[in-house]
């Protein structure tokens, strides 16, 4: 798969490009195939995900913001810290830092959980790096709601310590 997959790539994004009304229902189809047991395959997923994104088509692309970000947090807290690292490897892509930017309001609420998580519970120090280049680029996006969700997230947090079920 690897030694194809990134011509094979290359053909969905021009064909994308060249159709954005098929944008939809192409990741919301690759969403339900997402690899579940394969680091090379959920690597290769990512970087085509974060390929669709970046089309400039912004109405097609702005309908799969929420269910590519839930599967972007799903990758950040998984089990796989290569994932985790491909994924926040993301924030040093300045197109797709560009559509974070844009749409910060809807995608810093779904990924800032994982991301807070990370911060507090992955050892590897590498990952905390890049978590903390990640939540700072989103402070920059908008410090407003990043110290909204800041509060709440730490709020909830000692609620549930207060009152474990």
């Amino acid at each position: 798969m690897p030694a194809y997959y990134a011509q094979l790539v290359m053909c969905i994004i021009e064909f994308l490009s060249a159709n954005p009304s098929h944008i939809e229902s192409y990741v919301i189809g690759l969403l339900k195939l997402w690899p579940k047991t394969s680091v090379k395959k959920e690597t290769l997923f990512l970087k085509e995900i974060a390929s669709i994104l970046v089309i400039r088509e912004e109405q097609e692309v702005k309908k799969v913001l929420v269910p590519v970000f839930k599967q972007i947090g799903k990758c950040l807290t998984g089990l796989s810290a290569k994932i985790a690292e491909q994924t926040l490897s993301l924030w040093h892509d300045e197109d797709f830092l560009e559509v974070m930017r844009r749409n910060n309001e809807v995608i810093m609420p779904i990924v800032f959980p994982s991301l807070f998580r990370m911060k507090r519970m992955h050892l590897s120090q590498i990952i905390q790096e890049l978590v903390y280049i990640a939540m700072n680029q989103f402070l920059m996006m908008n410090r407003e709601l990043f110290e909204s969700l800041t509060r709440n997230y730490i709020g909830a947090e000692n609620a549930e310590r207060s009152n474990p079920q």
